[in-house]
């Protein structure tokens, strides 16, 4: 790649549209001017078109991209450059121009702002446009020049001082740039696969020895002789807590545990033979408690007889009286119903009696009560009659009275609104004209705030472009922020696609160990699965023999074999092997994704710092976390700020508001005031009307009888109280005759009707005298006998003494029948003592139980114990090949990647040197010439590259006069200079022998000249001088003013108050 001609405009330190012919400077030229008059500027205006980044990396200068000199709004910013570059093994020219990101001021006061992206157009050596999007297009840049931001950056375009860095680096930072620019990102790759891979073996083999840690502790010692258990337990211990578990710790542990299982095989034996003996015990004390039970059931049965035979003997006398009570209290009840009958008629016939003579009494009084009640009520119908009149006379006076009060009432009221109206007009009338003066007043205030807000409007633009730049950066911030959550969620996702890897590697491992054991044993059988298919008289297919003496016989455990089976493990191991794969792509494809997600994170931390420091220039930041500071520290300034100028904008839009309507609101008032005039004229002459009215009633009420409207319903209200007082006692006279007259005709209807009930009630009292009488004849009852059964005995109790006259009967009568039939079935034997052959019986059972536990525990003793024991013998062997592969596969990882003790440098780092060597071997060359044959620089030995860290890149400069070595670091500033310069152009020598694709045929070198002696300065030039002669152009920035005398081509950069210019020289 090499520059033809480069264009900027509103560019940095360069405002006007500048172009640099890169052909009028030769293979070689110097770059010269003041300090700050541009001349970096070139250099970035470079890097941009090709990258859109600038030449110092985090140097910040990418926020200072548009030009202060110009204004945007007629001079878009922007950079173009016209290139050559090898494409299909020729030369072809490009072109690329590209506009930075930036905020467009708006052209009319009060219009938004306008933010423009970056935009990048590509022109292609046949004239079109080259297709796709701003990354596409920077894509296909770093195709044709052939390498990326960083790459040029470090080999092409050698900034102010950054070529120091990589003499002083360490092998650490020296791997990661050969990295990229040498490809040996494959051996780091192969460092971190075998990482990976050792990884999983270490997580195989730890998986293994936890199962047989668990295997281990599953081993029971509980129940087993001290001897046995203490051993067991020892050996368990070792298995268990083993850092690193060793097969010969499992063999020893399963030699322990094979006796013990042993030991308790005998033991169940024993155990066996002591729980038939107590079997056969337990069974004959059952069969003789089961005999001696329906004996003993019959002597029960007899005694229980016996005793309800005696306890009723003890009440056959009590029972019989009850038997004959039972009827004498029934006829008692049956007296009863009769008595209460007699009873009732004899009480109705006195009460009848008593009630006839208290009425015959009471008529007379009630005659005489009736006639006085009504001489009372005619004298009060008289004098209601009276106050009537009278009432009626003074209703109509009062009448007259109210209606002249009520005239006089309305006259004063016209005359107080009057008065009102009158005053509220001339208080209208004087508030109207000052508040005509007033708004005069306050319109002159408001002419003279317009005056004093007129800047507010200025001020509002410039904190509306600040609040935007802070939301700007919020953005890009809480961007960022999504940006880390996706690279935790890549991380997440690319640990948990290494562990189901890892599942994966292990599921095949099974499955291909399944495949091998059952293919090895199927080969191992095929003799007897051939022998199986003989038959007599038919060839053998392996010798043709007719007869069959002696064929191969498969054993028990290979009966089974079979090729079906075979061929299922085959395709299982296979399939699980293809799955390996895939976890495996996973894996990887998920690394790629955290390591670009990664990337993105950091790049988009780097550009929000950039454009933070561009928009407060005078912060310190380095980080996102920085940023975020200033923001939460600018934002109560931005927004006192905002608030302070939004409220002046506010009250200059209200002020002009108020003067827009301003004479509109004059007029409005001069007419109020005018109109309150008109209205107090009009209503002083109401109030005169009204105050005559008034005087010619005051003069009627003169003549009345009543001197105020008081008196007049007082009077009014007195005859209306004495009419009702009048009324009422009328009504209660009348209503005292009518309750009179009533009483004395109830009573009379009373005494009819007792007359008339009489003799009916004397002859039901006789009546049910007589059916009393003869029911205690009948029944052989007196009263007094009678009474006395009914009151010592409900009507219930002969049922009650029924019943248990008869239960007595049957408990009787079943005792004696149940004594009979055991007496027969005892037929004179003993009873049998129940206890002791109960005894006996549970006696045999316990023994019994107690073998049996004994047996079942050294059972289950000895079955979990004999589980383990195959569970060990079956892991011993894949954990001893775990354990070999894990340590295998760690001591390559170790190795490859310089972590084993004593050698720490990597295969990566060790496949660098050997570039390195070849660019010392070109560095070294340019570096003796410059020091005039004093110094070379070479690497640190490979024995002690190992030791303590990487050291394998780590440089030492060589002392030709004396053969002897030291750091770089105590270079002076010319040694380091020439130093660094030899090396980068080295490395560029390197860079292009070994990659056919880059063509390096221009490099840049900014300052560093001014620490060279002169004879140095000389080499060195003669030196640049010598590669731009060699098909290569070469460009140097300085303002060391000897290197003018030296270089005859010269590009001046000069800065004036309209930006920078050039011109060559």
């Amino acid at each position: 790649m090499k520059p033809i001609l480069l264009t900027m405009q509103a560019f940095g330190s360069y405002g006007e549209k500048t172009e640099i012919d890169f052909q009028k400077g030769g293979d070689f030229f110097l770059i010269s001017g003041d300090t700050g008059s541009g001349k970096s500027t070139i250099f970035d205006a470079m890097m941009f078109a090709l990258y859109g980044e600038v030449s110092t990396n985090g140097s910040g200068k990418e926020n200072e991209l548009l030009s202060q000199f110009v204004d945007v709004r007629n001079d878009k910013p922007l950079v173009s450059l016209v290139f050559t570059a090898h494409q299909h093994g020729q030369e072809e020219t490009y072109k690329i121009t590209r506009t930075p990101r930036h905020i467009r001021p708006a052209k009319r006061t009060g219009a938004k702002q306008q933010e423009e992206g970056e935009t990048a157009e590509l022109l292609m050596p046949d004239g079109s446009q080259y297709p796709g999007k701003l990354s596409d297009t920077n894509r296909k840049i770093e195709e044709l020049v052939g390498l990326t931001a960083d790459q040029f950056r470090k080999v092409v375009m050698i900034a102010q001082g950054e070529f120091m860095d990589f003499l002083r680096a360490g092998s650490k930072e020296k791997t990661a740039l050969l990295r990229d620019l040498l490809k040996t990102d494959y051996y780091y790759q192969l460092s971190e696969r075998l990482k990976t891979l050792a990884k999983e073996k270490n997580t195989a083999a730890k998986t293994q020895r936890a199962n047989m840690s668990f295997f281990a502790g599953r081993a029971v010692t509980e129940g087993l002789p001290e001897e046995d258990a203490q051993a067991l337990e020892a050996a368990k211990g070792t298995v268990i807590t083993a850092k690193e578990l060793q097969p010969e710790q499992v063999d020893t542990l399963v030699e322990v545990l094979s006796g013990v299982c042993a030991r308790l095989q005998l033991q169940q034996g024993e155990l066996a033979q002591q729980q038939r003996a107590a079997q056969e015990n337990r069974d004959e004390s059952m069969k003789q408690v089961e005999a001696a039970k329906p004996l003993m059931q019959r002597f029960e049965e007899l005694e229980d007889a016996e005793k309800t035979l005696q306890e009723c003997a003890a009440q056959a006398d009590e029972i019989e009286k009850k038997r004959g009570l039972i009827g004498k209290i029934r006829d008692a009840w049956a007296i009863e119903p009769k008595y209460q009958r007699m009873k009732d008629a004899q009480k109705a016939l006195t009460d009848a009696q008593r009630e006839l003579a208290a009425k015959q009494q009471e008529l007379p009084q009630l005659k005489q009560t009736a006639a006085d009640a009504a001489v009372l009520h005619q004298q009060m119908e008289k004098a209601q009659q009276d106050a009537t009149a009278h009432e009626s006379e003074v209703k109509t006076k009062v009448k007259d009275a109210l209606k002249t009060f009520d005239a006089l009432d309305e006259a004063e009221k016209a005359l107080r609104q009057a008065e009102e109206a009158d005053a509220k007009a001339k208080a209208n009338a004087e508030s109207a004209k000052k508040a005509l003066d007033d708004f005069k007043k306050q319109e002159d205030a408001w002419r003279k705030q317009e005056a004093e807000l007129q800047s507010a409007e200025a001020a509002y633009e410039v904190c509306k472009q600040q609040n935007q730049q802070y939301r700007d950066l919020k953005k890009s911030l809480e961007e960022l922020q999504s940006s880390r959550k996706d690279v935790q969620e890549k991380r997440r996702q690319a640990e948990a696609a290494a562990e189901t890897y890892v599942g994966a590697t292990q599921k095949y491992q099974r499955a291909q160990n399944e495949y091998d054991d059952y293919r090895l044993a199927f080969l191992n059988a095929q003799a007897g699965l051939l022998a199986r298919e003989l038959a007599p008289g038919n060839p053998c297919p392996v010798c043709g023999a007719l007869e069959h003496p002696a064929p191969c016989q498969l054993t028990q455990e290979n009966q089974q074999l079979n090729r079906e089976q075979l061929e299922r493990r085959r395709k299982a191991a296979d399939d699980a092997a293809k799955a390996q794969e895939e976890k495996a792509k996973e894996s990887e494809s998920a690394q790629v994704k955290l390591t670009e997600r990664q990337k993105a994170a950091e790049e988009a931390e780097r550009k929000l710092v950039e454009n933070a420091k561009n928009i407060r220039e005078n912060v310190p930041m380095a980080t996102a976390a920085d940023v975020e500071a200033m923001q939460t520290a600018w934002l109560p300034e931005l927004q006192s700020a905002s608030k302070s100028v939004q409220a002046k904008v506010d009250a200059l839009k209200k002020v002009r508001e108020n003067l827009d309507g301003a004479k509109a609101e004059r007029e409005k008032l001069e007419k109020a005031a005018s109109t309150a005039q008109e209205t107090a004229k009009s209503t002083a002459a109401e109030k005169a009307a009204a105050e005559k009215t008034w005087k010619l009633h005051q003069e009627e009420l003169s003549a009345s009888p009543y001197r105020t409207r008081e008196d007049a319903v007082a009077q009014r209200t007195q005859e209306q109280e004495a009419k009702q007082k009048a009324e009422a006692a009328a009504s209660q006279a009348a209503e005292k005759e009518r309750q009179a007259q009533k009483a004395e005709t109830d009573c009379e209807t009373q005494i009819r009707r007792l007359n008339e009930e009489m003799p009916q009630k004397q002859a039901n009292a006789e009546e049910f005298n007589q059916q009393y009488q003869q029911t205690m004849a009948d029944k052989s009852l007196d009263e007094a006998r009678w009474q006395a059964l009914t009151a010592n005995y409900d009507a219930e109790e002969p049922d009650r003494l029924q019943k248990e006259v008869s239960d007595f009967d049957q408990r009787k009568s079943k005792a004696e029948g149940q004594c009979a039939t055991a007496q027969n079935a005892i037929a004179r034997r003993e009873k049998p003592n129940m206890e002791q052959l109960n005894a006996a019986s549970a006696a045999a059972e316990s023994a019994l139980k107690e073998v049996s536990d004994a047996l079942e525990a050294a059972k289950h003793l000895h079955s979990d114990n004999a589980k383990v024991l195959k569970d060990l013998r079956e892991g011993r062997e894949p954990l001893a090949e775990a354990c070999k592969a894990a340590n295998t596969a760690q001591h390559l990882s170790d190795v490859m990647a310089g972590t084993e003790s004593g050698n720490r440098m990597n295969l990566e780092t060790f496949v660098q040197r050997s570039y390195m060597e070849k660019i010392l071997c070109d560095a070294n060359r340019r570096f003796r010439d410059m020091s005039n044959g004093q110094f070379e620089l070479k690497l640190i030995n490979v024995e002690d590259a190992g030791e303590g860290k990487n050291k394998g890149l780590d440089l030492e400069v060589l002392s030709i006069v004396t053969d002897k070595t030291r750091s770089v670091n105590t270079l002076s500033g010319g040694e380091s200079f020439m130093a660094a310069l030899s090396l980068a152009l080295g490395m560029a020598d390197q860079i292009q022998a070994a990659t056919a694709a880059i063509h390096l045929d221009v490099m840049f070198i900014d300052e560093g000249f001014g620490s060279l002696s002169d004879n140095a300065r000389n080499e060195a030039v003669n030196i640049l001088k010598e590669m731009a002669g060699k098909q290569r152009q070469i460009g140097i920035i300085s303002h060391v003013s000897e290197l003018k005398d030296e270089i005859e081509n010269q590009l001046i950069v000069k800065k004036d108050d309209r930006g920078s210019h050039i011109s060559w020289r």
